[in-house]
């Protein structure tokens, strides 16, 4: 059976090159706010080395848990001391980033939480999983079609690479279902 690449098709490409860019956004946002979670933490200890034993919680109320952009961000002393251990986790690289789809996930794979309390449970629970998933291998698809367009293919190139994508729709359908 030849593939013929007809709109649904098309609109299936079009959408996973959606999917793609939206995956590789989300994970570079989610990768950049654990990097600031890191230098913050790095930051409350070197102040905490710099105000002195006994001083750092006071230090903190007066200057930082109070503050307007604290109570937006929902900063406390409890997120201090997790961004302190995170960034202690980090230098010791006990921290794989990689594999870290949202702070909680960082705190879970520093050792900071629990495993039981750091993903939520249910179906919703694989979703950052699949955003990962649909960011590597969409990072992979848009490398080979930068090299060889998909106008540039044969059918026989266009069946397999239909092929290939079917399980990675199947993961998109499953996030937007």
């Amino acid at each position: 059976m030849e593939t013929i690449i007809d709109p649904s098709t098309t609109a299936i490409l079009d959408k996973l090159q959606e999917a793609e860019e939206s995956g590789v956004l989300a994970m570079a946002h989610v990768g950049n706010r654990i990097r600031n979670c890191i230098e913050l933490g790095a930051m409350l200890r070197a102040k905490k080395k710099e105000v002195g034993h006994g001083n750092f919680l006071q230090w903190m109320e007066a200057n930082v848990t109070n503050t307007e952009v604290a109570e937006r961000a929902g900063f406390s002393r409890v997120t201090a001391a997790r961004y302190m251990k995170l960034s202690e986790a980090h230098e010791a690289k006990k921290l794989d980033l990689e594999n870290a789809s949202s702070v909680k996930r960082a705190f879970q794979l520093a050792g900071i939480l629990p495993p039981s309390d750091s993903e939520p449970s249910g179906a919703g629970s694989e979703q950052p999983q699949l955003l990962v998933k649909i960011a590597r291998v969409g990072a992979m698809v848009a490398s080979e079609f930068a090299k060889r367009p998909i106008e540039d293919l044969d059918a026989q190139e266009r069946r397999v690479w239909a092929d290939r994508l079917k399980p990675l729709v199947d993961v998109w359908e499953k996030l937007v279902a």
